[in-house]
């Protein structure tokens, strides 16, 4: 039974305009910054004005391997990609009570927890092609500009199983973010509650609630260490060993990282919490209404 919503789940998904549009975006803001950002370091003028350091790390968005990890970050929990499976999961999830989907599924006699469990897992895929479009994308078109500046690919750069383990490290990265939309849209029954709050609390209240903590510091600062968006950044930390890392969509609060294996299991801890709330909350719904 569960394989069959399962199936249906996936089948709504891919049915839904909204997934491809936020597909389509995604892919031409990648194509976008990363043509702008060629296009600027060749011009004379604007090089200039950068310092070699800084020059030397905007190169590296723009050619392999390290602009393929680049690419990925598009895609992370608490960036643009956690954004738009906010939106997704908030639409998806709080429209089918509008529309009495999940009245017509528990009258079926569908268990509760199976019903919701299936929903959760449907958007697995789509959070999966959220992290792997824009990466292809981004793949693509820094292969043109690799080959521009440098004047050949050299594949033997591309360290395969790491960007196969950095590509699942990406997709991972949104389940906290996918669960708590989840759970907002489960309780408030509302797209506009479940996306507003959701994406305030990604994009705002986080990154100022890390900033806040490390600036006060000692045992405040280590408890910020353990927020979902913290989590994140210390996990992929492992993408791009070096890198600079921040926080959030806006990249404001700098963070003491965890071990990368510690900040996993948060991020599970997180998840499976948002997810608990809701299978309790759900199995004390009452959907007459």
């Amino acid at each position: 039974m569960f394989w069959n919503m399962l199936t249906i789940e996936h089948t709504k998904h891919f049915r839904r305009m909204l997934l491809w549009v936020e597909l389509a975006i995604l892919a031409g803001l990648i194509f976008i910054m990363l043509l702008m950002i060629f296009i600027t370091m060749q011009v004379d003028t604007s090089v200039e004005m950068f310092p070699s350091e800084i020059k030397d790390q905007i190169m590296q968005m723009l050619v392999w391997p390290n602009s393929l990890y680049y690419a990925l970050s598009f895609s992370a929990g608490g960036s643009i990609g956690g954004m738009l499976l906010i939106i997704l999961v908030g639409a998806a999830i709080a429209q089918e009570y509008n529309w009495r989907t999940v009245h017509l599924w528990l009258s079926r006699g569908i268990p509760r927890i199976t019903l919701l469990s299936a929903r959760f897992a449907g958007f697995l895929l789509p959070a999966c092609m959220i992290v792997i479009i824009p990466f292809l994308v981004g793949t693509g078109i820094t292969a043109i500009f690799t080959l521009q500046i440098e004047g050949g690919l050299n594949l033997n750069q591309i360290d395969a199983l790491h960007l196969g383990y950095s590509l699942i490290r990406t997709v991972y990265s949104l389940l906290p973010y996918a669960a708590l939309t989840f759970l907002i849209a489960l309780v408030s029954k509302s797209t506009v509650v479940a996306i507003g709050v959701s994406l305030g609390y990604s994009l705002l209240i986080e990154s100022v609630s890390i900033s806040v903590l490390n600036l006060v510091g000692g045992t405040l600062a280590k408890i910020s260490q353990y927020l979902p968006g913290s989590m994140v950044t210390s996990l992929l930390s492992l993408n791009m060993p070096g890198m600079e890392i921040s926080t959030g969509f806006n990249g404001v609060a700098q963070v003491q990282m965890l071990e990368p294996l510690t900040a996993a299991l948060g991020i599970a801890v997180w998840t499976m919490l948002f997810m608990g709330i809701a299978i309790w909350a759900f199995r004390h719904q009452d959907i007459t209404d």
